[in-house]
């Protein structure tokens, strides 16, 4: 699939009905009652592959629209640079078929009450980045679509399946309250309670693997894991143990850590989880499950440990 550029498909987009003005989701249009509720949580997460046959990378991409009239989705949607949501792929600068990334690198934590419309789209890296260099709008095909009713203080879920074939499908999840990590008599934290949290402290770019399998990328500076509800959870990572990596985008592993069902412990005396850390000359990684690590300060690392 490929974005179209509106100054230059604009004959052939004519026929097409006026597609709502897009936004992350965050701010739909005021409705009675709903609108002084509190957000809903939201989770995105994608899975599946996309084949690039370019050597500028593709990209897997979630657009929410909000949809106040309840009006049937258009398969075309104008949208403005920043708006989508975007999951990493592993060799997304290479022709390629890619697995797509659980997590997404720019979601919102939070959706407001309301009705919308969901869409996947595959497309074409090169295209995305145009509006840099062309101030123009951009209308892009979805390649699936579904449609979300978000209730105040609930908690909604939107998952989707991208396919090397080009295709994709989504699934939409509300639940009446938001989960919360419950544990057993004994404090023991069930399996699907448990939860991944990475800081990268380093001014490298880095992917998370566990088990092998790729999870999401993590920006210089980034965190998942520093706020409560922003942890990698159990829904979208492979079965118990896991065997959690930090590497480099050359494939090198910078620290790991073992995690199994039973590790994390929480009372209202006492917690206990797993952790491990890694001390580099550009900075610091932090791996845990369960309560975060602390102290003591970073060392220096040794010089190169950066490199690839």
């Amino acid at each position: 699939m490929r974005l179209c550029v509106a100054a230059a498909l604009c004959a052939l987009l004519a026929a097409c009905a006026a597609p709502v003005q897009p936004s992350p989701g965050l701010n739909p249009p005021s409705q009675p009652d709903s609108a002084a509720a509190t957000d809903a949580t939201l989770m995105l997460t994608a899975s599946g592959q996309v084949a690039c046959s370019i050597p500028y990378g593709c990209s897997a991409l979630l657009l929410i629209q909000p949809n106040s009239d309840g009006a049937s989705p258009s398969p075309v949607w104008t949208i403005t640079t920043g708006e989508p949501v975007s999951f990493p792929l592993i060799g997304a600068s290479a022709m390629g078929t890619w697995d797509v990334g659980a997590l997404p690198t720019n979601a919102p934590g939070t959706i407001a009450p309301g009705r919308y419309h969901v869409a996947g789209v595959i497309n074409l890296v090169s295209d995305v980045a145009s509006p840099v260099t062309t101030p123009v709008q951009l209308r892009m095909v979805a390649t699936c679509l579904a449609e979300l009713s978000v209730a105040g203080g609930s908690s909604a879920k939107i998952a989707v399946r991208f396919s090397a074939a080009g295709t994709c499908e989504i699934t939409t999840t509300t639940l009446a309250g938001t989960p919360e990590s419950s544990s057993g008599s004994d404090g023991i934290v069930p399996p699907g309670a448990m939860t991944v949290s990475v800081s990268n402290g380093t001014t490298l770019g880095v992917e998370v693997v566990v088990n092998d399998s790729f999870v999401t990328t993590l920006d210089p500076g980034g965190c998942l894991g520093c706020r409560s509800d922003d942890a990698i959870p159990a829904s979208v990572l492979p079965p118990l143990p896991w065997q959690v990596e930090v590497r480099n985008v050359y494939g090198r592993t910078l620290v790991a850590l073992p995690i199994h069902a039973g590790d994390v412990i929480e009372t209202s005396s006492y917690l206990k989880g797993d952790g491990n850390r890694v001390d580099l000359s550009c900075g610091r990684i932090d791996i845990w499950s369960g309560p975060p690590m602390l102290g003591p300060a970073p060392e220096p690392g040794t010089p190169g440990d950066c490199r690839p």
